[in-house]
């Protein structure tokens, strides 16, 4: 019962992620919202929202980690940038095979005990990366959105990995959108694109999964 129970908890976990790709996928490109005032948002309302939460529980605030709000910032950024030019399917398979494997290299490096199971899968998800980098004319993909989309997939993999030890994760989470978000916002100046962005747009990242 207990397998049964985190399967359907993992398998629900995939479809948020990968509903979460489509929705700010849409509200990139269909929707016209420039990506970096549309990281920008995203960093606010999460900001917004768990800055509400840790008010409202009235514990206080925990230590300030820079490192893991340098992380979110680099992931939102090359999250943003990259879906402006990759479709839905392939940059979530990139951002998710791409996290996995950084955190593989992590445990390794922290010399942590892996069993071969999940070294089988770690190898799985490198091998899968490549096949899917891997140059074939025509269908291959664009190379600097892959790498920005990469890129987003190591920073969150490090922001996975500093979270960890986290002993107030609530606390952590907001502290690193709140300092996240002024340096999205620099970004987002220089390069607003549609700031406002329609109708569509807003629904659609209200919408999204994280």
């Amino acid at each position: 019962m207990t397998s049964v129970r985190l399967f359907g908890l993992v398998a629900l976990t995939m479809v948020a992620f990968a509903a979460n790709s489509i929705l700010n996928r849409l509200a990139l490109t269909d929707a016209a919202m420039g990506p970096a005032s549309f990281a920008f948002f995203r960093l606010l309302s999460g900001a917004g929202c768990l800055t509400l939460m840790v008010v409202l529980r009235r514990a206080g605030w925990p230590r300030v980690s820079w490192p893991q709000a340098a992380a979110l910032v680099v992931y939102a950024l090359g999250f943003s940038f990259a879906y402006v030019a990759l479709d839905a399917g392939f940059g979530a398979l990139l951002l998710f095979g791409g996290v996995q494997v950084t955190m593989f290299a992590g445990a390794f490096v922290l010399r942590e005990s892996l069993p071969t199971q999940r070294l089988t899968g770690g190898l799985i998800a490198f091998l899968g990366l490549v096949w899917l980098l891997w140059p074939n004319g025509a269908s291959a993909p664009p190379l600097m959105p892959s790498v920005l989309m990469l890129t987003a997939a190591v920073a969150w993999g490090v922001y996975s990995l500093i979270g960890r030890g986290a002993t107030d994760p609530l606390g952590d989470t907001a502290w690193a959108f709140v300092l996240a978000t002024p340096v999205a916002l620099g970004v987002a100046v220089p390069w607003p694109g549609p700031v406002g962005g329609s109708l569509r747009s807003w629904v659609l990242r209200a919408s999204r999964f994280r």
